[in-house]
């Protein structure tokens, strides 16, 4: 069985007229089923550039229940490699087992078998990232990230970061080490992570989240935890804080996202903050090898009590609007994206800035399942207060290379 690409069936899907009636439409046609599992197989390999797993997943399961035993085989099949692209590995070696047991010369099943054992379970990444801003807050990290996949669909995380912060003549370093396991589900995983500080007054931190998935189109994470607050202020006086996020994101069209989020915080210093956010992103039409796209983001930051110390209003406004473009470079294997940002900031009551901004990044495979990417990010403020000795720029640069087995 091969899973064919470029057909209508995946032209008519990306511009949202392929739907649930669509699909129960092809059943009621003299190759309903067959049309139907050809559908489902243009779905699962267009999942590398658009998530599609529910839809296919439901096209298959009402396939399962067929009378034609080569109609059932192939919908096991592809449901198989509908759940390797989704992370639930387990599901797809025993779908792959229980068909070689049936028949061990089976060709399909040799194929899906062969698909998973080249896939990489193992992951070693080491990385930098360095961030000034306009309030000469300066923040370092260093550290490595090791994941693997344990098994029955939990993967496991380790980390170990070094951190340098600096703010108003003050510096304060500390080592984290972070544990964390997740479990995949159909419907989207659970996930618990405990951190370990070293060289910092306060000691331990801990996280728990769960996304949940109820369509291809919609996400949700909830998660709650304690951790540093990351400030040099904060930090050389251990304070931490417990909180809570909620994010939600949904296209809206197969072209258009909207992506909401909500976090509180309690801070061990009785201080305590809210943040609202949301993002606006359209993407453009995609032509030859590049894909552009616009962005409207806005937050809103609220502290009960104002601490110069470290870097609390009362009250923090941003909003920006930005146009990126994406490039893909087969040839080289290499991804290039370029993004300009145009927006303004103000923290109280204070004459808002102007903040012109350009990101950029770039990443390149390699062979043997090896990457590196690097972003930089370069912000201008203008029109300040003229009597906040403040810098005009901010500017970060982060690098990451792994390879994975």
């Amino acid at each position: 069985m091969r899973f064919q690409t470029g057909s209508l069936f995946v032209s008519l899907w990306f511009i949202g007229i392929l739907s649930t009636p669509c699909e129960a439409a092809l059943a009621q046609t003299a190759d309903g089923e067959l049309s139907q599992l050809r559908y489902a197989q243009e779905l699962i390999a267009a999942s590398q550039d658009q998530k599609t797993y529910h839809q296919a997943a439901r096209i298959l399961r009402r396939l399962s229940g067929s009378q034609d035993a080569k109609i059932r085989h192939d919908a096991a099949v592809c449901q198989a490699a509908n759940n390797l692209r989704h992370g639930l590995l387990a599901n797809t070696r025993q779908t792959y087992l229980d068909l070689l047991a049936q028949n061990p010369m089976d060709a399909d099943a040799l194929a899906l078998q062969a698909e998973y054992e080249r896939l990489p379970l193992h992951c070693l990444s080491s990385y930098y990232h360095s961030q000034s801003d306009e309030k000469r807050n300066n923040k370092q990290a260093a550290g490595i990230t090791y994941d693997s996949y344990w098994g029955h669909n939990f993967y496991l995380s380790r980390d170990y970061s070094q951190h340098h912060l600096t703010a108003n003549g003050h510096s304060a370093s500390y080592l984290a080490s972070v544990s964390e396991l997740k479990r995949q589900f159909a419907w989207g995983s659970i996930s618990g992570a405990i951190s370990s500080y070293f060289k910092a007054n306060a000691k331990s931190g801990g996280r728990l989240a769960l996304t949940y998935e109820p369509a291809d189109s919609s996400e949700l994470l909830l998660e709650a935890g304690r951790r540093l607050h990351e400030h040099a202020g904060t930090v050389r006086s251990g304070i931490r804080e417990t909180y809570q996020g909620l994010t939600f994101k949904h296209d809206l069209t197969a072209k258009t996202t909207f992506v909401l989020g909500a976090e509180s915080a309690e801070l061990t210093d009785q201080n305590a903050y809210r943040e609202y956010r949301a993002k606006l992103i359209q993407r453009l039409q995609k032509r030859h090898n590049y894909q552009d796209a616009l962005q409207l983001t806005g937050s809103r930051r609220h502290y009960d009590h104002e601490q110069i110390s470290y870097d609390a209003p009362r009250r923090r406004l941003e909003y920006a609007a930005g146009f990126s473009r994406q490039w893909n470079s087969a040839r080289k294997s290499a991804r290039f994206t370029w993004q300009t940002l145009l927006g303004r900031q103000r923290d109280n009551e204070e004459r808002p800035s102007f903040t012109p901004a350009v990101h950029l990044e770039y990443r390149r495979d390699f062979r043997h399942h090896q990457n590196l990417t690097i972003d930089s990010t370069y912000k201008r403020y203008l029109h300040q207060p003229a009597d906040s000795h403040r810098r005009h720029e901010s500017c970060s640069l982060g690098i990451r290379y792994a390879w994975c087995w």
